[in-house]
């Protein structure tokens, strides 16, 4: 059995043999490399910065210098003087980390190397065990670029102690029991969308010819018929980032349980499709099945006097409004997550859809998460297991990403 070894990635505080010294940088190097690629954060490029970020300061010698302020500013584009009170992106995204991290190493118990965070600190510390990694030349680094690609994202580490999420429990697996173990692949189906590219030199006054207004404000007069516009379909090729987000973290927790999953786009899927395998149907408005397939449910998206609402049918009213296009975005969201039992065919089907983008980005997050998913089915209705089930959350928006769910209603049926 080899001898356990904890020290920061200075090498200046650590504890054991005085014969055994900390890990070469190249080894850590590798080590955040196979994590970074790793399915548990392949699927967050968000997470990935974050990880990368942090290990590096550290290794650098500056994890003191990390502070909550400096990692919103650096990171997530807040202004220096910022309220982290008010703001908690950074501790959010922290959660998020620590989670992935957890994951990473359920999958691979037997890993020399472990990454871990450092209780009252934002830096990091590494445990080491057995043979000492190999000393071969650090292989090229992917760099993890924010959208847009214009700069290498910062992140770090929350003063949180290091808590491994806990395992599946039994409601979290029954919950997805019927999907896991069924013969076929996981059918994951994705929104279409109606989308355009405009190119061209008049563009912009296109676009503001035509931005959303409210009731009773003119719109700029055209004045001449534009020549250097060119407005381009693109059919089935873009996808909102809360339709991605949720479709990879469920692919990767699929292949985490070794499920195949096959993803298709709405507009190319078929009802003998969705009946054929075990399916899940993500988005709400873009997506022509949800309508479709929940119309008989107690909660569904749908219009309310031009607005996008959840409506409960039952108390007659919007559970969630979502601004017009041109009000201000709302500060929280909401989503809606059905679980059908079984179709004609008895394949079940999940259908996860937010009134906006990030809503539908949180629901990645809620359903593959055993700590929040139990949390509901503890108080679901009697029976839900064998039963259709419905469960309407909300979600803080917070810069490019959302804060814990808060359920506002459970049903079954």
């Amino acid at each position: 059995m080899g001898v356990t070894l904890i020290y920061t990635l200075t090498g200046a505080d650590y504890m054991g043999r005085e014969d055994l010294s900390p890990t070469p940088a190249p080894g850590v190097q590798n080590h955040l490399a196979d994590i970074l690629e790793s399915p548990a954060f392949r699927a967050s490029p968000k997470s990935q910065q974050f990880l990368q970020y942090v290990v590096s300061e550290s290794v650098a010698g500056r994890a003191d210098s990390l502070k909550e302020r400096v990692i919103g500013e650096q990171v997530f584009g807040r202004p220096a003087d910022y309220d982290t009170g008010q703001d908690s992106i950074v501790r959010v995204k922290a959660n998020d980390v620590r989670r992935r991290l957890s994951q990473y190493y359920e999958q691979h118990p037997g890993s020399a190397l472990r990454i871990e965070m450092v209780s009252g600190s934002y830096g990091v510390k590494v445990r080491t065990a057995g043979p000492q990694p190999s000393e071969a030349p650090a292989r090229p680094r992917k760099k993890w670029w924010l959208a847009g690609g214009a700069a290498l994202a910062a992140a770090a580490i929350t003063a949180f102690a290091f808590k491994p999420n806990p395992p599946a429990t039994a409601l979290f697996e029954e919950f997805w029991r019927p999907f896991l173990t069924a013969s076929k692949p996981l059918l994951i189906c994705m929104p279409a969308p109606e989308a355009f590219r405009i190119y061209g030199r008049d563009k912009d006054r296109l676009v503001a010819a035509f931005r959303p207004r409210a009731p009773g404000t003119p719109a700029p007069a055209v004045s001449r018929v534009w020549q250097d516009v060119r407005i381009v379909p693109e059919p089935g090729l873009l996808v909102g980032i809360g339709d991605a987000k949720a479709m990879s973290m469920l692919e990767a927790f699929a292949f985490l349980r070794h499920k195949e999953v096959q993803i298709r786009v709405s507009a190319m899927t078929s009802y003998a499709d969705l009946k054929s395998s075990p399916s899940v149907v993500i988005g709400g408005e873009t997506n022509q099945w949800t309508a479709d397939l929940a119309q008989r449910t107690r909660f569904v998206l749908t219009k309310d006097r031009g607005r996008s609402v959840i409506w409960d049918h039952q108390t007659s009213e919007a559970v969630c409004t979502k601004p017009q296009s041109w009000q201000p975005p709302a500060t929280r969201d909401c989503a809606v997550v059905t679980r059908l039992r079984s179709l004609a065919s008895g394949n079940p089907m999940l259908l996860a859809a937010g009134l906006d983008h990030h809503g539908t980005y949180a629901l990645g997050d809620f359903l593959t998460n055993p700590r929040s998913l139990q949390q509901v089915l503890e108080d679901a209705p009697k029976g839900w297991e064998s039963r259709n089930l419905q469960i309407v959350f909300e979600v803080e928006r917070l810069g490019d990403g959302t804060g814990a769910p808060q359920i506002r209603a459970v049903h079954s049926w």
